[in-house]
């Protein structure tokens, strides 16, 4: 990744006078960037040292104790576009005073990073501070690389914006509250009351829609393959025809709708 990562702003700085009017979604200077992956390594040396008897706290004494909030990349254009968010700073906000208000007292509430981000933000001193206002002093922790599927499958619910990680929650089985717009936040599937409800009686999603809707998105959506593996994408069975043409749009809805009767 980061020889990719090389590559791709060395062609972007080289080139740039080739494509005089081309705006790129975030910053894409070399330099800044060079500064913030140096930090991002500087950090996780850190917060490994740091942070090392974490998970083993989160997925021992605490575990069904906590609940998750993995944020998402501080320029996420889910975050800007799919949410009525500003920014990922006030979406940490909304979710510590829903929690200060309503959750029970002896629940925890953890906010993960998001790795991508490690080197261009931290948000540790406005958790600190709005947690030790908010009363929540020593119920708030705010960590970094540990891994995220023990961390799903020991946590009591997981809060998003609208992340892929909701997926991977509902995955293991965790009660999943959305507070952005994505395709995955249906009735059965993630919690549909209010986020302060969400602490006292999170809703767990069904296994049977849960199975019908990953079956309906992996047919329609997904080929196998990595961008970073260097083997090559394999279509097999109807991959290909499902590639080269679209449904028709009552094709897409018509699993969700059997989805929801089910449920």
């Amino acid at each position: 990744m980061a020889r990719y990562a090389t590559t791709y702003y060395l062609a972007g700085r080289l080139y740039r006078s080739r494509y005089p009017n081309y705006r790129h979604h975030k910053p894409f200077e070399i330099y800044p960037e060079a500064w913030y992956w140096i930090r991002s390594g500087l950090r996780k040396a850190w917060f490994k040292l740091s942070e090392r008897n974490v998970q083993a706290r989160l997925s021992g004494s605490l575990a069904k104790k906590f609940f998750l909030v993995p944020l998402q990349v501080y320029n996420d254009s889910q975050v800007r576009h799919h949410s009525d968010f500003r920014s990922v700073r006030a979406f940490i906000a909304q979710v510590l005073n829903s929690f200060a208000r309503s959750a029970p007292e002896d629940c925890y509430l953890v906010f993960k990073h998001h790795p991508m981000d490690r080197g261009h933000r931290h948000y540790g001193r406005q958790i600190s501070d709005q947690a030790e206002e908010a009363g929540l002093a020593g119920r708030v922790m705010y960590i970094h690389d540990q891994h995220l599927p023990t961390l799903l499958k020991a946590a009591r619910g997981v809060v998003v914006i609208n992340s892929t990680v909701g997926l991977s929650a509902l995955l293991h089985g965790a009660a999943v509250k959305v507070l952005g717009r994505c395709i995955y936040d249906l009735e059965g599937l993630t919690h549909q009351g209010r986020l302060d409800s969400f602490w006292r009686e999170p809703v767990k999603p069904s296994q049977d829609v849960f199975n019908r809707y990953k079956d309906y998105l992996i047919h329609l959506t997904q080929v196998n393959g990595s961008f970073y593996s260097g083997e090559p994408v394999v279509l097999s069975g109807d991959a290909p025809q499902l590639l080269s043409r679209r449904p028709p749009p009552e094709a897409l809805h018509e699993p969700v709708l059997e989805t929801r009767e089910a449920a």
